[in-house]
């Protein structure tokens, strides 16, 4: 089994993506895959989270991570004893996979009104029909389609944010929330519109790192 790709004997888990916690060195690679720089880039001009209670929360999913676990049948009548999500840690930038590849680069025409060269329908970068993709001509199913799945495309992606409890000045209260609000609307269209196609599931936990006072 030594021989097969990692993709083909690795458990299934639907995929949860941390964003915003940690320094660079606690985050995940990202594994390669067909035209990935072209895909949306989820992104925060925030810098991330590097309190102690991020580690913490990193050394929690790490202790819930699901990958590469192949486990039996759960004991009768005990419940949530067994991880449930592929988790990976990311920064303030992630670039989900593209749904289609690139336009085909025509030749230069010979004049205005030369419409000789193909056009085709585009379709996603590892589909068959795309002359780009491992797969074309003909091929059926190759590793990278379960990469895709198992380790590009959330399930769910959910962005942690820092509250600003340092002051009692409101109107700095209010400036740091309006950068949060604007990180938040700057993330959620890749999720949220219309127009994304997006089956994930978005979410935003704030969280306190210091606390103000003796209450």
């Amino acid at each position: 089994m030594d021989v097969y790709p990692e993709e083909y004997i690795t458990h299934e888990a639907p995929l949860l993506v941390v964003s915003g916690l940690g320094s660079p060195e606690r985050h995940w690679t990202i594994p390669p895959y067909p035209l990935l720089e072209n895909g949306p880039c989820v992104t925060s001009s925030l810098p991330s989270i590097t309190a102690p209670i991020a580690d913490h929360l990193i050394d929690y999913f790490n202790k819930n991570d699901a990958a590469g676990m192949w486990c039996g049948r759960p004991e009768r009548g005990v419940k949530g004893t067994r991880p449930v999500f592929r988790i990976r840690t990311v920064g303030r930038a992630y670039r989900l996979p593209p749904r289609k590849a690139n336009s085909p680069s025509p030749s230069s025409p010979t004049s205005p009104t030369d419409d000789s060269y193909p056009t085709r329908s585009l379709h996603s970068p590892i589909s068959p029909l795309s002359p780009d993709s491992p797969l074309y001509p003909d091929g059926v199913f190759l590793h990278i389609w379960l990469r895709k799945h198992q380790s590009l495309l959330p399930a769910v992606f959910t962005a942690f944010h820092e509250l600003y409890v340092e002051t009692d000045d409101v109107n700095q209260q209010n400036l740091k929330d309006n950068e949060i609000i604007a990180s938040i609307n700057l993330q959620r269209k890749h999720f949220l519109s219309a127009s994304s196609g997006s089956l994930t599931q978005w979410r935003v936990d704030p969280i306190f790192s210091k606390y103000r006072g003796s209450s």
